[in-house]
């Protein structure tokens, strides 16, 4: 499966939604899917990498007043249609809904592809950053909640990473949200014990139920191994790879362009010679 993330921030710059879209997309091309994501550079340039199957664009970008060491892109529609037409993605999924979840959205119109929406902050998040007014913050949450039942609605599916957050979507934006966790490393969140005693996270000694965070544990009413279930990467990438294929369950077809070649050999090409063009469908 082809997929296309679009996201402000992604490593080098740190915030919450770029590791978790870096965990995801790197998790999904370790698994054989071929990911591409779109992101606010971490310089003033533009700039592309490639390592296996995922290949990031960092498109030129311009700083944050509002957060440190952080850079975002304005209004990149031209370039984000671009490279979603030569990526030719199954699916758009998108890590905010304002600015480039509107590019995205046009984007998969025009290819009448899914979307889908990972919630990282809620609108009480983006009205921290509005003015105010006689020493009083402008309250725009009711506005955000409107335009967030619009923009939700357009969503094939909506994933929160918590059931508050999955709740609170219930209530405001009349969504159910899928809850997928982000994928948190046990090893370094609390887990003890894994397997046994012995220290560096219990790497000796029999093996025993995961332990996790007692109070995190208690709040989503999990235990032992139900922990290791909801909060392991390797359940991040399954359940993501899982509701792609509920969307989209069929891979779509797609346009080939060959090269000049002497020797094509492909039956359906349309010219024997000069550029070939024929259908095919995508491997997963």
């Amino acid at each position: 499966m082809r997929i296309l993330q679009i996201c402000q921030s992604y490593p080098p710059m740190i915030s919450g939604a770029a590791l978790a879209a870096a965990r995801l997309a790197e998790g999904l091309a370790a698994e054989g899917h071929d990911v591409l994501v779109i992101a606010a550079s971490d310089r003033r340039e533009g700039y592309s990498t490639q390592n296996g199957r995922l290949r990031i664009e960092r498109l030129p970008s311009r700083p944050n007043p509002a957060r440190v060491n952080q850079r975002f892109l304005l209004w990149p529609q031209r370039a984000i249609n671009r490279l979603v037409h030569a990526f030719n993605p199954d699916i758009i999924h998108l890590h905010e809904p304002l600015l480039l979840g509107i590019c995205g959205l046009r984007a998969a119109r025009s290819l009448n592809i899914p979307v889908v929406l990972t919630l990282h902050q809620l609108p009480w998040f983006v009205a921290k950053y509005t003015p105010s007014f006689w020493g009083s913050p402008i309250r725009f949450d009711w506005l955000l909640w409107q335009y967030g039942r619009w923009f939700l609605s357009q969503c094939a599916a909506v994933i929160a990473q918590a059931k508050p957050v999955a709740t609170i979507i219930r209530q405001h934006a009349w969504r159910t949200a899928h809850i997928i966790p982000n994928g948190a490393d046990l090893q370094h969140s609390g887990r003890r014990g894994a397997r046994g005693g012995g220290g560096a996270g219990g790497r000796r000694g029999g093996r025993g139920p995961p332990t996790g965070n007692p109070e995190q544990a208690k709040r989503m009413g999990l235990a032992g191994r139900e922990i290791s279930l909801q909060f392991s990467h390797e359940a991040l990438i399954e359940r993501h790879a899982q509701l792609y294929q509920v969307i989209c369950p069929k891979p779509r077809p797609y346009v080939a362009h060959y090269g000049r070649s002497g020797s094509l050999q492909n039956e359906n090409a349309a010219e024997t010679a000069g550029t070939a063009v024929f259908r095919a469908m995508r491997e997963e």
